[in-house]
Parts: structure tokens; C-alpha cells; sequence
């Protein structure tokens, strides 16, 4: 016996539970009403949902802004007056969270 406590799998398991067939005709127009209403509050749930950080590379930045890969070492330093958000420094390395870099980007012109 399987015990769940995903709503997930409870609403899997009563749709599985349904017999189309033996619902009446007149009762599928609601059935379908509520349908349709809870797949745009999925729907809706999805679209607000944070999407997950995309890291890129310095020189994937630098061939997407036409700057150099210096000019954004140099600007992942904290102590840079014109430090940018985006970047992440590890060491030696340098990301680039790729949302923040597009929206900086169309800012800039």
C-alpha cells in the first residue's frame, strides 16, 4: 500500500479515479470549468516562479556586449567603483549570472 502525502499524487489518483463515461453530460461543463481554473493557477504558479540562475562565462559576455574579457575581471572586484552585480568572482574565475547581464545590457544601449 502506497502512502502519500503529495498533493501531486492525490490529485493523480483521483483523476485516475474518474470514469468519464459515467459522469453526467450535464455535470462536464463544471468539471471542465474547474479544470481550465486550476490549470491557470498552475499556469500562473510557473510564471511567477524564480527561473533557475544561468552562469556564463567572461569571454561568453564579452562576445555578447562587444566590451573585452579585462573589462569584466576588472569590474568583478569589489573594490571597483563601477563593479557590476552580476558578476561572481571564485578565486581566479569569473561568472556571469546571464539575466542580470541581459537587463544591464539593454540599459546600456
Amino acid at each position: 500500500m502506497r502512502s502519500s502525502t503529495s498533493p501531486l499524487l492525490t490529485l493523480e489518483e483521483e483523476v485516475g479515479r474518474l470514469q468519464l463515461a459515467e459522469i453526467p453530460a450535464d455535470q462536464l461543463t463544471r468539471l471542465l470549468a474547474q479544470l481550465t481554473a486550476l490549470a491557470s493557477q498552475v499556469a500562473a504558479r510557473l510564471a511567477a516562479a524564480p527561473a533557475p540562475s544561468k552562469w556564463r562565462t567572461v569571454a561568453w559576455a564579452a562576445e555578447q556586449s562587444g566590451l573585452s574579457v579585462h573589462y569584466f575581471y576588472e569590474r568583478a572586484q569589489a573594490d571597483h567603483p563601477d563593479a557590476l552585480p552580476f558578476l561572481r568572482r571564485r578565486g581566479r574565475v569569473v561568472r556571469v549570472e546571464e539575466a542580470p547581464f541581459f537587463r544591464w545590457l539593454r540599459r546600456r544601449g
